[in-house]
């Protein structure tokens, strides 16, 4: 066992490197590019939709409430003639300062619960490819493990799950090295000549 508190520049390491990572990954790498796309007929369904009224929410569509009510025919002639999907409707104008800042902090949280993990499982001077597994693995949880169910019951595109794989794991290596190389008492980052 570790003191936790012995972690900390692991933790807060890890976090800030993920989240310049995400922004990498979001911004400047092509692998997200598409995961978007414009729905035909933009500016006709949004009018349609400003004037159903439609307010900030998350909406199924075809809308079923019920079991039962899934299996009359008036739903399954919806669900047969399509299109179906859900949707996220936000209210005002996005702002990216706060949800940069939500993202940090929680990155910031995934890397202190993994660090919890880790102290439970190891002992000060631990070896790198110890920590590698124990980090490795909890992070890979944290980072990956959500998107399965997600692709699985909102059926997002096998390219878009791939990448948002990919993120995962490249998170997760990121915390394999800062918690390796940092870890209390094991492998230290060298120090230059003279420094």
């Amino acid at each position: 066992m570790t003191d936790y508190a012995s972690l900390w520049l692991p933790i807060v390491g890890t976090g800030v490197l993920v989240f310049f990572a995400g922004a990498l990954a979001w911004m400047v790498l092509p692998h997200h590019k598409k995961d978007w796309t414009e729905m035909p007929g933009e500016d006709r369904v949004l009018e349609a939709m400003r004037a159903s009224g439609l307010k900030k929410g998350q909406y199924m569509f075809p809308f079923v409430g019920s079991g039962k009510e899934s299996q009359s025919e008036a739903a399954k002639a919806k669900m047969r003639t399509g299109p179906m999907g859900i949707m996220i409707v936000w209210e005002g104008e996005p702002k990216m300062g706060p949800a940069m800042g939500m993202t940090l902090v929680y990155n910031v949280v995934v890397a202190a619960l993994v660090a919890y993990v880790a102290s439970l499982a190891l002992a000060p001077g631990a070896g790198f490819v110890d920590v590698a597994k124990v980090v490795g693995v909890t992070a890979l949880l944290a980072n990956c493990a959500a998107t399965i169910p997600f692709a699985i019951w909102f059926r997002k595109s096998p390219r878009s799950v791939a990448a948002d794989l990919f993120d995962g794991v490249l998170y997760t290596a990121i915390a394999v090295v800062m918690f390796g190389l940092l870890w209390p008492g094991g492998p230290s980052i060298p120090t230059p000549v003279g420094g």
